[in-house]
């Protein structure tokens, strides 16, 4: 095993910033609160030769205006530079995918190292986004159900989601997979991966992804359905 993983990272690009981990919980609240939160881990390393400056904006897109968007950061460990995220700014984009809304509200902060990130220096953020004052992903809680969509910085030897249920409520799954720019499904990268799973006692849809690549998304389609 170890040897796989040592040459799969000798495959990864040298000429940026590589993680070994990046993982994403979507915490999801009912209509009425007015809440909507997740937290993102990002565990990369400095392939190249130069110290690297700029650092991947933090963001979040949503079906709706968010009156409050709050971001919290850290980093983990004994780091020897930090992170300045800057003021976050509000974009307006249109949606391609189907069945989903046709605009998206984006949210994001750029943000870099101070000093620059070192030629072999590793970096763990931990990073929180709070969205309030709206019914975020009301959709979620409807026969329709929503999508989440993500994707990486940087190449990423595990991308992990994880869709967290609000309370007395259960998760059904209704379609997962690999999607490029246009928003299509791309079969032969989504074969290449394993099914999300649902673990019901506690809630969660999860999908592991393996050598997620910047280039693509990747997407969750499903519904919360109160228990009886």
């Amino acid at each position: 095993m170890l040897a796989f993983v040592d040459l799969v990272r000798n495959r990864l690009p040298f000429d940026d910033l590589v993680c070994k981990e990046k993982t994403i919980d979507a915490y999801y609240h009912v209509p009425a609160e007015k809440s909507y939160e997740t937290v993102v881990r990002m565990q990369c390393i400095n392939r190249t030769n130069q110290p690297i400056k700029n650092f991947a904006p933090i963001q979040d897109g949503y079906y709706e205006r968010i009156p409050n968007w709050k971001c919290q950061h850290g980093l983990l460990g004994s780091p020897q530079v930090n992170v300045v995220v800057h003021k976050a700014n509000e974009e307006i984009r249109e949606s391609n995918l189907p069945g989903g809304a046709k605009t998206i509200y984006l949210y994001q902060a750029s943000s870099e190292f101070k000093p620059p990130l070192p030629s072999g220096d590793r970096v763990d953020l931990l990073y929180r986004v709070l969205a309030t004052g709206a019914a975020v992903e009301e959709a979620a809680f409807s026969d329709d159900g929503t999508m989440f969509v993500g994707g990486v910085d940087y190449a990423t030897l595990t991308y992990i989601i994880t869709v967290h249920a609000p309370p007395a409520h259960e998760i059904q799954l209704r379609d997962w997979g690999v999607i490029n720019a246009n928003d299509d499904k791309i079969p032969d990268e989504t074969e290449h991966q394993k099914k999300a799973h649902i673990c019901v006692s506690s809630g969660l849809l999860q999908w592991r992804v393996s050598l997620a690549k910047k280039h693509l998304r990747y997407m969750l389609k499903y519904r919360f359905k109160a228990l009886l």
